[in-house]
């Protein structure tokens, strides 16, 4: 019995080695140090993810940048594993990414100190509002499928701005006003 134990025991510890040597072991830096080792530093949601072997490519919208970042859209590059340190992009989800950049791309990993946005509160916080990006020559934000309509700019047929949708209301109104005011000075005359 003490035997059966003894071999269990050492089962468990070698399968628990083995998970501890395939995992992510790195020294993360601060907020500030991870700032400014870092090339680039956004909020995004990520909107698409490609895997290419053992690499990660991951398409950002970016909500919020403090550093290096001066587009709506970016892509980031990682290992694939996230035992590797690898960042584990998926769609939908929102990180605050710590980036390098290396050849004109962005690369990032969990030890960067890029973390889901849900747990990067302190984060945010200490580096204050970030800027929101905007790409004058990105796609509107109306859909391909609506069609603007022609706005008319206020008096453009002549007129005041409130009343210049049609003469019709404001006439009827006028003639109205008049009507009564005639018949309360015929009706006072008849009195009087």
């Amino acid at each position: 019995m003490l035997k059966a134990s003894a071999f269990g025991l050492l089962v468990l510890a070698v399968v628990l080695a083995a998970e501890t040597a395939h995992a992510c072991s790195c020294n993360m830096p601060q907020a500030a140090a991870a700032m400014q080792q870092s090339a680039a530093v956004f909020e995004g949601r990520v909107v698409s993810v490609r895997t290419e072997g053992d690499r990660l490519e991951a398409t950002l919208r970016v909500t919020q940048a403090w550093k290096g970042i001066d587009t709506e859209e970016v892509v980031v590059g990682t290992v694939a594993h996230e035992s590797m340190c690898g960042v584990p992009f998926t769609e939908g989800s929102v990180w605050l990414v710590y980036a390098e950049r290396a050849e004109g791309s962005l690369h990032t990993g969990l030890c960067h100190r890029t973390r889901l946005r849900a747990d990067a509160e302190e984060d945010v916080q200490s580096f204050g509002a970030g800027v929101t990006p905007v790409d004058p020559e990105g796609p509107s934000p109306l859909d391909e499928d609506d069609e603007e309509e022609p706005v008319e700019a206020p008096g453009a047929r002549g007129g005041c701005a409130s009343c210049s949708t049609s003469g019709a209301p404001m006439q009827g109104a006028l003639a109205l006003f008049m009507l009564v005011a005639l018949r309360r000075r015929a009706a006072t005359h008849r009195h009087g």
